[in-house]
């Protein structure tokens, strides 16, 4: 027994106890004035007194043991975690009675750890493999010995007590606490299969412990054989499970993996003795090209693997990287079975053993063909590899209606992903569904070709040339879908007369792929025109008519029929109406609205071929409009509504009057569109707005409604005017007069198929094309958590609407695939504010451990039109460089005569770029001419071919001014901005931006624009200020015409000049204040090199004239 003061009292040691929960132990204490009789109690670590309810052990007496005091302490419910010792001095041996008994006495330093041990991962090593363990418990952190709360004693563990794995009969390993919870060792190699007792030792702090682990045990990889697996391929950078057979008796020692080539799975589990089941790791994405055979081996603990010449000889997985990109056909009848084929990129060539397609319904329709219960919603059929961007597969042929997204499954189990995201769809239609009612119009003339309108019920695109046409028994044309009633079809020409059978196929006419039913087309003779009577009649319309001739009857023996399609013409204007009776040599028609003057007048048996052939008798000839009568209109006529239309950047809805001058609605400039449409119309245009549409005239004829993003304008749209607020510009009378000139209320359809068509064009006119632009930096550092900003912001082409982005990753390309693909799919499919999906933000945690991005940007307009993919290639750097861009576009055009340009940079520093003091953080910028090119071919030139001098002072900072002039015509010049951090000049980022200069078209000018003069005062006209933007020093030459303006015509309007340089025909002065007509008299012409007119006094009779100025360039160019 230690001795001592009375006066003094401690505990010194020891200073750490280990004790397993669930067990008592025996501890002996040591320190000053220890005795027998004295008590001790354990508390928790938190404990700030020794009072009772920080207690953790009952209180137990001590003994005297050699040089100290010893209790048995029973930690059977003690909580597993570090506890402290609180020791009571009762001086009940050799000083009872001298000395007073100390209440209870806190030692922080004197802990003892309760620990658990839970398990060993895996519980089991291989012959001569060394394995990993975690070993899993609790109260692991107070077996770590620190500096002592009490005197800041700091204590360390001893060699002999460190802390190790301990293995029954085989050398130790060192151990590491992780955490409270867990410990991490080694096992030894051994050399035997049999049981390798584990315990958890601190030397003499766990002398007495059980073992940990007397289970753990050795086992023979080479015991452990794959016979089969499946499936036997999958994508590199895809997880998936393989089921595997072969010899697994005993097999589970904690950690079932398959290893695959180098690359070990993340799991597995055994079924019975001869099936398990492994995880197949994902490659990573630097081995996307060492797609191929990889032996495939097995390990019951996760890291003691059997070898691959154990395994059956077929034991090897494929790795491919494939995506599908589109159906070459789209649907099929549902009744027959078609070979679909897949088109994509990377298929595995011949296929994997069950490589299948997968087809899931989506919509079906009540069978028409099978009764109820519906056919299965999943369909697998077998597939074929073609080649390595081809497979073939069966449909499933239901026999019912309805659509189905097609997947591509090389491996059996894993679908691959597809070019834009999401599953192409296939569609098994009713073939019986398919039907050809009538043909609009139902005839044509021989010799020429007719575009019908086949009206049925069924049509569908299935792909590109897919829908077709068949004329007579074998002639295939191509169709445009309308809707699912109305398709075109261009029946091709025919010399002689008779009738053709039309039919209708959605399969390229295909076997088994065509309508049911058919309609009769009939090839007739044009009529031919003798006479009108009368000859004149109001501008208004309504004149009645009768055309004599022959052949009128041709179209069809019925009469509803013919009448139903026969249309009158006059000029260009057709009459809606059918005539008012027919017979094959006569035909009455009340006249169309129609401008001052003669105007010819022509008949359509079908409503569309306004032909007529030139004799009465035989000839195939065809009559021109000076062969056939001509109708006199006479006065004025109430404004004709011709045609509405958007222009085709989608930014107005133009409305076009008949080319009389109108009274523009009252407006003046820029005002509400109700004042000349109706209700209806004006509150479609507004949509959303506050504030009602705005519209204005470009002339007397044509007025446009100004678009906005709020409007709810879209193709299809029906256009009204209101009645009697539109009436001829010189018109004097009222609205109420009887036979008044004002328009009547009247409306016209926005085409639904092609919303900016115009009446006047041959060829059906588009609206613009969206064009998809994405930019961001060329590289971001290599800093994880490092993020990209996709900015699409200056996409463009769609209009007053804001566009719709649908964006997709690379399947092949872009590391990381399906967490970036998972990311843009919300952004596509959810409901997202627009800012969202023209800015887009991949964070961390979808590139961290990708080193190349590649993204593509569809958009779409709101008339329907979408633009090619646009795609951008991202990369990571070895180094964290800083962040750079440019704010403008990939090519920058600058006008010749803009003034300095800047190109703004912009940059931000790497997150984990570290750095000493602030300066060595800033970043260095430097602007250089990299290359040039020919602006048309893209050729590379040399650089000093066409030589750029950077700015001297801005090419070293953030932002670069431009001036035009250093510029050289018809050379793209790349620009590189350049960033490096000044404390690592090694640490660099670049980006780069072509510019090049505006070619500009020649301007043609005439001072003073439209004017009136005295008829007997000389003028001029005056185009000096003519230039070419581009060549301020170009030689110009100018031709200059004229020609009299009818009361109707202006200027504007599309003229026929005379040809050549005879200058000005027409009303020439007579000198005595008449005119003479004359067809040879002339107005002399200034020469080629002057570029002012001067006509003398009394030259030209008074009237109204045009003048227009063609200027030319010694190139050729030229501009009017």
């Amino acid at each position: 027994m230690p001795t001592g003061s009375l006066c003094s009292f401690s505990i010194i040691s020891p200073p750490l106890s280990v004790v397993v929960t669930g067990n008592s132990a025996l501890i002996t204490l040591i320190g000053t004035n220890v005795q027998w009789g004295d008590k001790a109690k354990w508390v928790r670590q938190d404990a700030t007194s020794c009072d009772s309810r920080f207690d953790v052990t009952r209180t137990n007496e001590m003994q005297t043991v050699g040089d100290g005091v010893a209790a048995l302490f029973s930690f059977i419910n003690a909580p597993v975690g570090t506890h402290l010792l609180c020791y009571k001095f009762n001086y009940a041996q050799s000083s009872a009675g001298v000395a007073t008994p100390t209440p209870f006495l806190l030692f922080r330093r004197i802990r003892v750890a309760v620990v658990r041990y839970d398990s060993v991962l895996p519980w089991g090593t291989g012959i001569g493999c060394v394995s990993n363990l975690t070993i899993t418990g609790a109260g692991f952190d107070g077996m770590q010995l620190n500096s002592s709360a009490d005197g800041g004693v700091s204590w360390a563990l001893t060699p002999a007590s460190a802390l190790t794995c301990a293995f029954t009969g085989a050398p130790s390993s060192a151990a590491t606490i992780i955490n409270d919870t867990t410990i991490t060792c080694t096992s030894p190699a051994p050399t035997a299969v049999g049981t390798l007792p584990l315990k958890i030792s601190m030397g003499a702090f766990t002398a007495g412990h059980p073992l940990s682990f007397p289970s753990f045990g050795v086992f023979d990889p080479s015991n452990y054989r794959i016979q089969t697996l499946w499936p036997n391929g999958g994508a590199y950078n895809r997880e998936s499970d393989l089921a595997i057979t072969g010899t697994f008796t005993g097999a589970d020692w904690g950690a079932v993996r398959c290893r695959v080539g180098g690359w070990v799975g993340t799991g597995g589990f055994l079924i019975n003795d001869t099936h398990a089941v492994c995880r197949k790791p994902r490659f990573p994405d630097s081995e996307r090209a060492a797609v191929g055979d990889y032996a495939v081996t097995f390990s019951p603990n996760g890291q003691c693997f059997s070898s691959a010449s154990s395994n059956s000889s077929s034991v090897m997985f494929k790795t491919y990287n494939s995506q599908v990109n589109s159906l070459a056909v789209s649907g099929a009848p549902a009744i027959s079975s078609v070979t679909l084929q897949v088109v994509g990129a990377g298929f595995v060539y011949p296929a994997l053993v069950g490589s299948v397609c997968r087809f899931a319904r989506q919509r079906a329709v009540p069978p028409v063909l099978l009764p109820p219960p519906l056919p299965s919603s999943i369909v697998f059929t077998s597939l074929t590899t073609v080649s390595s961007t081809l497979v073939r597969c069966p449909t499933p042929a239901s026999g019912t209606a309805g659509t189905w997204t097609v997947q591509v499954l090389q491996n059996g189990l894993d679908p691959e992903p597809t070019l834009y995201g999401s599953d192409p769809e296939f569609t098994e239609y009713d073939l019986t569904a398919v039907r050809v009612m009538a043909l609009v119009p139902p005839g044509g003339v021989t010799g020429t070709s007719t575009s019908v309108t086949v009206v049925g019920s069924g049509f569908a695109v299935y792909g590109e040339g897919q829908l077709t046409c068949r004329v007579g028994g074998a002639t295939l044309v191509p169709a445009v879908r309308l809707d699912s009633g109305r398709i075109l079809c261009e029946i091709p020409a025919r010399q002689n007369p008779g009738r053709v059978n039309v039919a209708v196929s959605l399969n390229a006419g295909s076997p088994s792929t065509f309508s049911t039913d058919w309609i009769q087309f009939n090839y007739y003779i044009p009529p031919y025109f003798a006479t009108i009577m009368p000859t004149q009649g109001g501008a208004q319309g309504g004149t009645t008519i009768t055309i004599s001739g022959m052949g009128f009857s041709s179209l069809a023996p019925e009469y509803p029929i013919r009448a139903s399609f026969m249309r009158c013409r006059f000029g260009s204007e057709v009459q809606r109406q059918p005539p008012l009776a027919h017979s094959d040599t006569s035909v009455v028609c009340n006249t169309t609205w129609g401008p001052n003057g003669a105007r010819p007048v022509s008949l359509a048996l079908n409503g569309a071929t306004f032909v007529t052939r030139l004799t009465e008798f035989g000839g195939s000839a065809q009559a021109t409009n000076a062969d056939v009568p001509q109708f006199t209109f006479v006065g004025l006529h109430p404004p004709a509504l011709l045609e509405v239309f958007f222009d085709q950047a989608g930014t107005k809805l133009n409305v076009r009057f008949d080319s009389q001058p109108t009274n523009r609605g009252l407006m003046n400039g820029l005002g509400p569109c109700s004042m000349v449409l109706d209700d209806a119309t004006s509150m479609q245009l507004r949509g959303s707005a506050l504030a009602d549409a705005l519209c204005d005239w470009v002339d007397d004829s044509t007025m446009f409604a100004q678009l906005t993003l709020y409007t709810n304008a879209s193709a299809g749209m029906r256009v009204g005017v209101r009645a009697n607020v539109l009436w001829p510009r010189s018109y004097t009378g009222s609205c109420n007069e009887p036979d008044s000139k004002c328009t009547p209320a009247q409306a016209l359809d926005v085409d639904a198929f092609f919303p900016c068509d115009r009446r006047d064009t041959t060829a059906r006119d588009a609206c613009v094309t969206p064009t998809a632009l994405v930019q961001a930096p060329n590289e971001i550092s290599s800093c994880p958590g490092t993020s990209l900003t996709l900015d699409a912001t200056r996409s463009s082409g769609g209009g007053v609407r804001p566009l719709l982005f649908q964006w997709s990753a690379s399947p092949r390309t872009c590391d990381n695939y399906y967490a970036i693909s998972s990311r843009l799919s919300t952004l596509n499919s959810a409901d997202q504010q627009q800012q969202q999906q023209q800015t887009v933000e991949l964070t961390g945690a979808e590139l961290d451990g990708g080193n190349q991005f590649e993204i593509s940007l569809i958009v779409r307009s709101f008339l329907g039109s979408s633009s090619t993919p646009y795609t951008i290639i991202v990369t990571r750097a070895a180094l964290p460089v800083p962040l750079l861009t440019i704010q403008a576009p990939p090519l920058l055009q600058l006008p010749v005569s803009a003034p300095r340009t800047a190109l703004q940079g912009k940059a931000s520093i790497a997150e984990c770029f570290a750095s000493s003091d602030s300066s060595s953080a800033a970043i260095d910028f430097t602007w250089a001419h990299i290359a040039s090119y020919s602006a048309t071919s893209m050729v590379p030139l040399e650089l000093n071919a066409a030589p750029l001098a950077l700015d001297p002072v801005s090419r070293m900072q953030r932002d670069l001014f431009l001036l035009a002039h250093t510029f050289t015509q018809g050379i793209r010049y790349r620009l590189q901005l350049s960033g490096c951090m000044r404390g690592s000049n090694a640490t660099c980022g670049a980006y780069s931006v072509d510019v090049m200069l505006r070619n500009e078209p020649l301007q043609a000018l005439i001072a003073g624009g439209d004017r009136s003069v005295g008829d007997d005062d000389p003028f001029v006209i005056d185009a000096c200020a003519s230039s070419d933007p581009d060549d301020v020093s170009a030689i110009l030459s100018y031709r200059f015409a004229c020609m009299p303006l009818s009361a109707n015509m202006t200027a504007r309007d599309e003229l026929s000049f005379p040809d050549g340089d005879l200058g000005c025909f027409g009303l020439i002065a007579d000198g005595a204040g008449g005119a003479i007509a004359s067809t040879t008299a002339r107005i002399a012409l200034p020469p080629p090199s002057s570029c002012a007119w001067s006509i003398s006094n009394s030259t030209l009779a008074s009237g109204r004239y045009a003048f227009r100025v063609t200027v030319v360039k010694t190139d050729g160019h030229r501009y009017k």
